[in-house]
């Protein structure tokens, strides 16, 4: 019984063991199916981020690609747009003018900013001009009044000299007629006051009309200055008027023979001009190439013919003239000449 029952306890035992081999077989067999499939779950969500990744980084490097030839079409079509422009860009045109006798090249701006420098130049001497025309206007008024007043000292003076020319004898007038003598002495006396008077005020007339005439004189040599200034603006330098003015002093001694003092008397503006004009002429004659000169046979005389005297060059005796006279008139004639 006894051996029985033991067998049947080892027999359970046995079962128990296989029992729990098995569970333990089939528990490792699901963990190890629970592995596999946590790390193919684990597979499935890593790609399609792997995936995505890999597309991002396409697309970009084929915007990247885009970029660069969308800039290399923006340079492409720049450069051309500029060449276009430069093709299309006109050369100024260039105008010959004749300034002072001499040719020269300018272009159209230059030539608007000569005629905006007419203009100023002009609208500059008209206003000069009307201010010496009021100055004028005013000064003749002045002059007119003290003419007359100038007139009646005269005749003041005339109506005492006439009454002073023969003075009394005081002495013999004094022993023969004390009354008289008293009475005739201060009309003497009052007379000679008021001729006095007369005098100094004639002299005080004299001096002021000088000091005025000085000061016209010198607000005219400015007038002019600044008339000679507005036709030559290269003037405006002081070094560049002083070459200039040298040059002309130099030019109308020796080619038109005026003297210094002569020409330290010159004050219109004018007469520099046309003097200047006649040395900018006769550059340009000397500038101006000679051409060759083709030999001629002389002509031979007939018999019988006197030689008729060669008359001087018709410029060059009007030249003559103005260095003689110093006149303006004959200066425009020396300028009409060389028109």
């Amino acid at each position: 019984m006894s051996t029985n029952t033991a067998k049947a306890t080892g027999f359970n035992s046995s079962l128990d063991n296989g029992k729990e081999a098995i569970e333990a077989l089939l528990t490792q067999q699901e963990e190890s199916q629970e592995s596999i499939e946590a790390q193919e779950e684990q597979v499935v969500e890593e790609a399609p981020e792997e995936l995505e990744a890999e597309a991002t980084e396409e697309v970009e490097e084929a915007e990247e690609f885009e970029d660069e030839e969308y800039d290399d079409e923006l340079e492409e079509e720049e450069l051309e747009a500029n060449q276009v422009e430069e093709e299309g860009e006109e050369q100024p045109s260039i105008y010959t003018i004749s300034v002072d006798g001499i040719e020269q090249e300018v272009t159209l701006d230059e030539l608007k900013s000569g005629y905006s420098r007419q203009s100023d130049y002009t609208r500059k001497t008209q206003e000069l001009a009307n201010q010496r025309k009021q100055a004028e206007t005013e000064f003749n008024a002045v002059r007119e009044e003290r003419a007359i007043y100038t007139q009646l000292l005269d005749q003041m003076r005339n109506q005492l000299d006439a009454g002073m020319q023969n003075e009394p004898d005081w002495v013999s007038l004094a022993e023969n007629d004390p009354v008289g003598y008293n009475s005739q002495r201060a009309a003497w006396e009052e007379s000679k006051k008021k001729q006095d008077a007369v005098l100094a005020e004639q002299q005080r007339m004299l001096q002021q009309s000088q000091q005025e005439q000085m000061q016209n004189l010198q607000a005219q040599v400015q007038n002019e200055a600044q008339l000679l200034v507005n036709a030559i603006p290269e003037w405006q330098d002081s070094k560049k008027a002083a070459e200039g003015r040298a040059e002309l002093k130099q030019y109308a001694i020796t080619e038109l023979g005026f003297s210094e003092q002569e020409l330290n008397q010159i004050y219109d503006h004018r007469a520099v001009l046309a003097i200047r004009k006649a040395m900018l002429h006769d550059k340009t004659q000397e500038s101006v190439k000679k051409k060759p000169v083709v030999a001629t046979k002389a002509k031979v005389a007939r018999p019988g013919n006197s030689n008729v005297p060669v008359t001087p060059n018709k410029g060059k005796r009007l030249r003559q003239r103005l260095a003689n006279s110093g006149k303006m008139s004959d200066a425009t004639k020396v300028f009409e000449s060389m028109l």
